[in-house]
């Protein structure tokens, strides 16, 4: 009668009442849905934290938004099987360019804490967030090594090196 639809309720109302809302709309059942919508995974995507390439960053806000990724990511990050250990991060300094560069997002995955195995890990210490190449030392340190020349490796001690997940993938707007 009012020559609008209030979508706002009927999507409160389907939400409410778990019902689809591709099937109150537009009569597609659900299933025939599901092929397609598996195409995409959802990763957390904490916007408000960003792992040094440089000084060390602290990080205050732990809130998410999740990031919806395509198939094509998914696989390039492992596959839908290692998708749930996925997260989202950004990058702030320059110690690990070219390889990383600040405003970049990395993906990690929060399964790989061995830092036995090459490659790049955020770490937490009490100086912060790194993220870094890791080489263990003999004396029971750990270097932090950045892919910037310009930048010497820092040691901490193992106990302090808390390894958060290793970096399996990057969005970059640097060519």
């Amino acid at each position: 009668n009012r020559e609008k639809i209030p979508y706002k309720e009927v999507l409160e109302f389907c939400a409410k009442r778990k019902i689809s809302i591709n099937w109150l709309l537009f009569d597609q059942i659900v299933e025939s849905l599901q092929a397609e919508t598996d195409k995409f995974a959802r990763i957390h995507y904490f916007r408000d934290i960003y792992a040094s390439a440089g000084g060390g960053a602290l990080n205050e806000e732990e809130e998410s938004e999740m990031m919806v990724l395509d198939e094509e990511i998914v696989d390039k990050l492992g596959g839908v099987g290692t998708i749930k250990h996925i997260q989202a991060i950004n990058v702030l300094g320059d110690s690990m360019e070219p390889t990383l560069y600040s405003g970049d997002v990395v993906f990690i995955n929060k399964e790989y804490i061995n830092a036995l195995k090459s490659g790049i890990y955020v770490v937490s210490t009490p100086a912060g967030l790194f993220i870094k190449r890791l080489q263990l030392q003999s004396s029971g340190m750990v270097a932090l090594v950045s892919d910037n020349e310009s930048y010497s490796p820092e040691l901490v001690s193992a106990q302090d090196v808390t390894v958060i997940g290793k970096v399996v993938g990057k969005l970059s707007a640097n060519v």
